[in-house]
């Protein structure tokens, strides 16, 4: 007995031994990335469990409990001789120890001690993983093999090559405490016996290291050539290669497979991720993250569906190297097949990206195969990212949602109920943007021109310029199952199309909820509200003061509006405006005067178009009260119940009720823009009386440039409905009307002077007779004619009362 107590002391010692050795190389060598450390209670005592045994892991533990400010785990606990112990088994040097189930000694001391003192003891374990590499589980070369973080349970010898290989990409994950006193105390309901309750703990434990390394690492792969070979043998792509009137359909749907996955690479991920860095580091001045606490409070536990905006070719690796670099799995990213170049296509697989085709409805096969991938990702487990606008916006504003990939995601969710998905709206808002030029030129009439080679090489000399900050702002995830419902309401293709595209609208309006409010925004907002692109620099100041101030009393009150906000004032934003080039400034003894060119002018639409859902409300009571010498707040409620609903569908704007009307009211009122005329005879209820302020004071011209923010959007509303009106019911059908609405708005737009291409973009027009058509508020006839019937008219009526006369005479002159 002596003998091996003897024994046991030795190994203690040379253990520890090693350990102090390996935390000094540690401390020398490594820099691990910290994770999870906001899910640490203050002031409480942990007690750290690692789930492989390895000293290095120790090490690197303890380096990041110092860094931390915790107990260290080499420290002795109030009942055990130690802060920490290992879930595994220990492990030989060339061999990884597998399957063993031994209980750890510590977990068996801290629960007798709570099952003997169950009133004192308050125990919390803190699972805690420690990630050598952010890689794919299956490589097919042997040096990326022994370099990368795997599902295995590793030797000594791997980890030693891990310390050396790879010690710049260490990841400390913390998980979520767990009262261990409190999980006892539910396992006594379930079991009575000691063991019983051991291996609950053991289970809960390893569980939860396995959602850390699937939310790290994603799922356990298999062999890619064993995915495609699965999906081609699936049911749904054996019918379709059965009805297939192709020749070789097998071969075809191999073929499909194989242009369409991805083949993600560890080493390509990771050159991919230090190129990026440095490019980030050239051009842009920094990238702000906000919401990263949504995914990861769902990364665990479900499928995520990334559904971000797209406004640059730049959002296809943005999104990706923010969630590498922040511990996350790095997601599978929809792509078009125009990016399926030589060279770029071939990276951008490597990296993540699978390829589909724009339009696949004439070829059964390959829309059966594409699906099947689709579907076999989610239910594995796979991130995934797409843009739910299908291409990029060219106007700043958010496209009408595509449900193709939507509608894939729900029927994946419905035949596998069992595996939850949640969607992450995801806002992404640059400074300024990289296609600037070639947006400008699309939208005044030319061709886009399909991406190549040649383009990325031209583009090198992009990283001379400076492109100012890009902000990422994470949504509210929507748990797609709950979302649903019952499966019952699934059941016909026209019930998912209509949930589709009510699960696709309600993406766009959580993606506006977090929109970043950045310097160019509020330039841009104030700029282009004035007659001819300038305005003095003490009223362009006191404006973004305002805007900003504005915007916080929104966010204040309503709980969806959760914006961010540049930390600089108003002379801090003309500031960095002008350093990046956009602003224009000439200087006068009375004061400068800040302008716009005309390429800056048309392209500044777009930035402001990126946040103009913010002010949309403000602007639009604005409208309503600015040139009147006083409102009722009934006569504005019912203006606003009138224009909002179309105003809310262009622009992706959740809808309104009487107390978010009270709120901007009373936002108004405290900005100094709205005077509530008697409060003490008028404090509450529809007849409350709101007038603008004294004409020619600072706040009626603040009112003013307010107003015009939303004034173009009603100008073309009333193109519409002026046109149509003067027309008569039953007369044109909509192309016809669509098109007449185009050549006025063009016009209009030369006569004065509106730099804004978006005033006659075709899919606006289209979208607000969608929506005039949904409402009711228009019909076709048997032949196809739009008859409408005194709503029309009326409203027309009251745009008299804010729309320009001289514009409403431009417009219904224009017979053709």
């Amino acid at each position: 007995m002596k003998i091996f107590t003897k024994v046991f002391r030795i190994r203690s010692t040379l253990f520890y031994l090693r350990f102090a050795i390996t935390r000094k190389l540690t401390t020398w060598w490594t820099r691990p990335n910290i994770l999870g450390a906001e899910r640490l209670l203050p002031d409480t005592d942990y007690c750290y469990v690692l789930n492989e045994h390895s000293i290095t892991d120790l090490a690197i533990l303890d380096q990041s409990c110092t860094q931390l400010g915790l107990a260290k785990p080499s420290e002795p606990m109030a009942m055990l001789k130690f802060h920490y112990f290992f879930l595994s088994p220990r492990k030989t040097l060339f061999r990884s120890a597998k399957g063993a189930r031994a209980h750890p000694k510590s977990l068996v001391q801290l629960t007798d001690f709570i099952l003997n003192t169950p009133d004192k003891a308050q125990i919390n374990l803190l699972p805690v993983s420690i990630f050598w590499s952010h890689a794919p589980d299956k490589e097919r070369s042997l040096f990326k093999l022994l370099f990368s973080e795997r599902w295995r349970v590793t030797s000594r010898l791997r980890r030693l090559l891990d310390l050396l290989i790879n010690r710049k990409h260490i990841t400390v994950q913390i998980g979520n405490p767990l009262a261990l006193h409190t999980s006892i105390q539910k396992g006594l309901k379930e079991a009575v016996q000691t063991d019983l309750l051991l291996r609950r703990q053991m289970r809960i434990l390893r569980v939860r290291f396995k959602k850390h390394r699937t939310a790290f690492l994603g799922p356990d792969r298999s062999h890619r050539n064993t995915l495609l070979s699965n999906i081609t043998k699936s049911k749904s792509v054996r019918l379709a290669i059965a009805q297939s009137e192709k020749k070789n359909p097998e071969k075809l749907a191999l073929k499909y497979a194989n242009t369409i996955a991805s083949d993600i690479s560890t080493v390509n991920v990771r050159f991919l991720a230090a190129a990026l860095k440095w490019f980030w580091n050239k051009i842009y001045a920094g990238i702000e993250v906000k919401g990263l606490t949504h995914v990861s409070s769902v990364a665990e536990s479900a499928s995520i569906v990334y559904v971000p905006t797209h406004r640059s070719h730049i959002d296809y690796l943005l999104l990706g190297y923010l969630l590498y670099s922040h511990g996350l799995q790095l997601p599978h990213v929809a792509a078009g097949d125009n990016l399926n170049i030589p060279i770029i296509g071939g990276v951008l697989r490597r990296g993540g990206a699978f390829y589909m085709r724009r339009s696949f409805r004439d070829d059964p096969l390959y829309a059966a195969v594409f699906k099947e991938y689709f579907t076999q990702l989610l239910i594995r487990g796979y991130a995934m990212k797409y843009f739910i606008e299908g291409g990029r916006t060219r106007t700043g504003r958010l496209l009408p949602a595509k449900t193709g990939l939507l509608k894939m995601t729900v029927a994946a969710q419905t035949e596998h109920p069992e595996k939850p998905i949640v969607l992450v709206p995801v806002y992404i808002g640059y400074e300024k943007l990289i296609e600037a030029n070639s947006y400008l030129k699309e939208l005044r009439g030319e061709r886009k021109t399909r991406e190549s080679i040649g383009d990325l090489i031209r583009n090198i000399r992009l990283i001379r310029q400076k492109f100012g900050k890009v902000y990422v702002n994470f949504g509210s995830p929507i748990h797609l199952r709950n979302y649903l419902g019952e499966k019952s309401i699934m059941d016909s293709d026209n019930t998912r199309e209509a949930v589709s595209t009510s699960l696709g609208r309600e993406i766009l309006v959580r993606i506006n909820a977090v929109s970043a409010i950045n310097p160019v925004n509020l330039v841009a907002m104030v700029t282009l509200c004035t007659p001819k692109l300038a305005i003095d620099e003490h009223m362009l100041i006191s404006q973004i003061d305002l805007y900003v101030s504005l915007l916080g009393r929104i966010c204040s009150e309503n709980n969806f509006a959760d914006y961010s906000f540049t930390e600089l004032d108003g002379a801090a934003c003309i500031e960095h405006v002008e350093a990046l080039g956009m602003l224009r400034r000439e200087r006068y003894e009375a004061g400068d005067i800040l302008h716009l060119d005309n390429f800056s002018g048309a392209l500044f639409t777009w930035y402001r178009n990126n946040i103009l859902h913010t002010l949309a409300l403000p602007a639009l009571v604005a409208c309503f009260v600015v040139d009147r010498h006083h409102l009722s707040v009934k006569n504005i409620s019912d203006m606003i119940e009138t224009v909002y609903p179309y105003l809310a569908q262009e622009l992706n704007m959740p809808p309104v009720d009487n107390s978010h009307l009270d709120h901007c009211l009373s936002s108004l009122c405290e900005s100094g823009l709205l005077r509530l005329l008697d409060p003490d005879a008028n404090s509450s209820g529809e007849q409350r009386v709101y007038a603008p302020p004294e004409p020619h004071s600072q706040n009626y011209y603040q009112l003013d440039l307010l107003s015009r923010l939303i004034m173009q959007t009603l100008e073309r509303f009333y193109i519409v409905i002026g046109l149509l009106n003067q027309a008569g019911s039953g007369v044109l059908d909509l192309d016809s009307l669509e098109e007449k609405c185009i050549k006025v708005a063009e016009r209009i737009s030369r006569l004065y002077g509106l730099n804004a291409p978006e005033f006659f973009d075709r899919r606006l027009f289209h979208g607000f007779l969608d929506a005039l058509l949904k409402t009711g508020a228009i019909s076709e006839d048997s032949r196809g004619r739009l008859a409408f019937d005194e709503i029309i008219p009326r409203v027309c009526l009251r745009a008299n009362r804010v729309i320009r006369k001289e514009f409403r005479y431009a417009v219904l002159r224009n017979r053709q």
